[in-house]
């Protein structure tokens, strides 16, 4: 199996998880509960990663290894700047295995399809 699946198959996972998370949640904001309608751009955005990466899909590929390995890289430098050494080990320790997935793309590139 393909790893281009197994990531397209976690980020569809999640993108279903958060719809259904936003959709339970849309008749609570009348209870005092905060609204998670914001969120449901990033939700459909996870569907639409996790079915092209499920498809090798290039511009998914893209999508995902840029938005990980970004966020890897913002939780290593702002935590080298303003976190305590305890979380500091922890977060650059959880940057560095968001960065994994940007190299597996890059290094298994001319598996993915074109499109």
């Amino acid at each position: 199996m393909s790893p281009f699946r197994v990531f397209g198959g976690f980020v569809l996972a999640f993108g279903i998880l958060a719809l259904v998370v936003v959709v339970a949640n849309l008749g609570r904001g009348s209870l005092g509960g905060h609204s998670l309608v914001p969120f449901i751009g990033a939700a459909l955005l996870s569907v639409l990663i996790g079915f092209g990466l499920l498809f090798h899909h290039k511009w998914a590929a893209v999508l995902f290894a840029v938005i990980l390995a970004s966020t890897g890289l913002w939780m290593i430098i702002m935590s080298t700047l303003r976190v305590p050494m305890t979380w500091l080990i922890l977060n650059v320790g959880i940057g560095c295995v968001l960065l994994v997935p940007s190299l597996i793309v890059v290094r298994r590139w001319p598996e993915l399809n074109r499109r």
